[in-house]
């Protein structure tokens, strides 16, 4: 008799323990691709329509960006320009190009700021100057949005190291 109640209590404790376990179980997913980084925050955050990836004569042209040193992109504003969003996630296939296209990215949010402020709310002109540029796993990126800071946060624990 002891046997059996002992044999049910440690199954009741084991399941227990697995409810517990699935309960406070954190994402476990990895992103591995501009693609699913991308796709990942349009499911995970609240963006108005995006425009098509900017176009690799455009990066040069517009940002200073050497489309050479990346594996793949992608950098979308909203169609709505007054939203003020913007994604930008780029693959570096040099590795010593990450702290150069850091710098273009921070001076391009910091432009945008400085244009926002005739035409923006101050919500959102706060929200451009404090979209801040990561680096992880031969990723740069920023997302600028509402909870841009908060989504960037959950990113950098998807994205592996390399």
């Amino acid at each position: 008799m002891k046997k059996k109640l002992a044999i049910c209590v440690l199954t009741l404790a084991l399941m227990a323990a697995a409810l517990l376990m699935a309960a406070c179980k954190t994402e476990s997913k990895t992103l591995n691709s501009t693609s699913d980084i991308f796709s990942y925050l349009l499911e995970n955050g609240e963006f108005s329509e995006m425009s098509p990836n900017v176009g690799e004569d455009d990066l040069f042209e517009l940002y200073g960006i050497d489309s050479k040193k990346l594996e793949s992109y992608e950098f979308r504003f909203s169609q709505e320009r007054l939203n003020a969003e913007e994604i930008a996630v780029f693959k570096l296939c040099d590795p010593e190009y990450g702290s150069i296209l850091k710098g273009i990215l921070t001076s391009h949010i910091a432009s945008a700021a400085r244009q926002a402020v005739g035409y923006n709310t101050k919500e959102r002109c706060d929200m451009i100057k404090n979209t801040k540029v990561y680096e992880k796993g031969g990723y740069v990126f920023f997302v600028m949005n509402m909870g841009g800071e908060e989504l960037s946060e959950k990113l950098l624990g998807l994205i592996p190291e390399n």
